[in-house]
């Protein structure tokens, strides 16, 4: 027997958990489709930006592992910047329990959940769409794509864009207390080591997140980098809780985020920044412009969600785009990067604003002077010390 709901979400992680309790809240009936038991691991450094936070509207008490207030930036594990802020920068949170709130929440909203019901097939027709998965048929008027970067919902509707991919590894460690009381509320950053990545250190509240992440295209010897990352802080003999990787989907050129009766929304539509790879914010936020458009959709009885793909070309589009002009940069000028932010307060002012995402990357921009006051300030920074790029 197939089940009927207006809406069909495939993928329970923040953008399909907040599409759905979006739409819920408005009385509409929807359906999330997990294809795993909940709640479940994240390969993930955790970090929610203050902005990310205020996005959602939850209260985040009992599941903030660490408020963030410090960053330590290092290039090559020398000379390193340290960066404080009088409020929150972010928080850590663990994935399972964070993506696992948002879901009851969506669920206590109204939206009907059904864990280990892997979609397996998507059909789409004069009456709407319809849904096979591991766990029953389903079928609904509209349907949301939130099922992560190897998204069934994009391949089966042929809407993947042309993408790179960023590669990422991470451990989960145990460390021993006095270690965790020197790092907390403090985020280790570390640039250089791999070609168009970084490696970090997120405090949680009994242990350490430590990962290194970069593009696939300089992927080959990211283990050892990793590996040698770890002993630089001696992390390489302490007890790994939990390994795992991920891929990471970056959308070259404006991403197609919708077809029809079916929007893409967070990593399925290839929205994770490329500058730093972090997607928890664009996947709240697309899944807030596709919960809106929806709603309209249905209240109106519109067949095609084309105004979700002009807002997410007015609002997210601009700001990858921005984010890939900087990662270019960065990738050329690492090191000279690395001084200037040690130099020149107005680059840290900059970061502080990103990271906690009360203001986004045209502001920012807006304020180095565009893209010729920040290559004025490269050149200064250049002209003013013996520094060279490694190659």
């Amino acid at each position: 027997m197939r089940r009927e709901y207006q809406v069909i979400v495939v993928g329970s992680g923040p953008a399909g958990s907040v599409a759905a309790y979006e739409l819920a809240k408005k009385g509409i009936e929807v359906a999330i489709l997990e294809k795993q038991r909940l709640p479940r691991y994240k390969c993930c450094a955790g970090g929610v930006s203050v902005g990310a936070a205020k996005l959602l509207d939850i209260d985040l008490q009992g599941l903030v592992e660490n408020t963030i207030t410090r960053v330590y930036i290092s290039f090559q594990g020398k000379t390193p910047f340290h960066g404080e802020h009088s409020s929150p920068l972010m928080y850590t949170v663990m994935r399972d329990r964070f993506d696992y709130a948002l879901v009851q929440r969506a669920k206590e909203a109204g939206a009907a959940v059904f864990e280990e019901s892997e979609a397996t097939q998507i059909k789409i027709n004069d009456k709407g769409i319809e849904v096979s998965t591991s766990g029953g048929d389903f079928s609904a008027q509209y349907l949301v794509g939130a099922d992560g970067a190897n998204s069934l919902v994009a391949r089966e509707l042929k809407l993947q864009t042309r993408r790179e991919w960023i590669v990422a590894i991470q451990r989960e460690i145990e460390v021993e207390e006095e270690i965790l009381a020197k790092v907390k509320s403090q985020v280790i950053l570390d640039f250089g080591r791999v070609n168009r990545g970084y490696a970090w250190i997120f405090p949680k509240l009994q242990h350490l997140s430590v990962g290194m992440a970069c593009l696939s295209s300089g992927a080959k010897n990211l283990k050892k980098h990793y590996h040698d990352f770890l002993v630089s802080y001696g992390l390489d003999k302490e007890i790994t809780l939990r390994e795992d990787t991920a891929l990471l989907p970056i959308s070259r050129g404006n991403p197609i985020v919708c077809e029809g009766r079916t929007a893409l929304v967070g990593d399925a539509a290839g929205l994770v920044d490329p500058l730093i790879g972090e997607g928890i914010y664009n996947a709240i936020w697309s899944a807030q412009l596709a919960a809106q458009t929806i709603t309209l959709a249905i209240a109106e009885g519109n067949s095609d969600l084309l105004s979700y793909q002009q807002a997410v070309n007015q609002h997210i589009v601009p700001e990858l785009e921005i984010a890939q002009k900087f990662s270019r940069l960065f990738a050329t000028f690492p090191a000279l990067f690395f001084e200037m932010l040690k130099r020149e307060e107005i680059v840290w002012r900059g970061c502080r604003f990103f990271l906690r995402r009360d203001m986004n990357y045209s502001s920012i921009m807006q304020g180095l002077g565009g893209l010729r006051g920040l290559m004025k300030l490269l050149l200064k920074t250049r002209d003013g010390g013996k520094i060279r790029d490694k190659d």
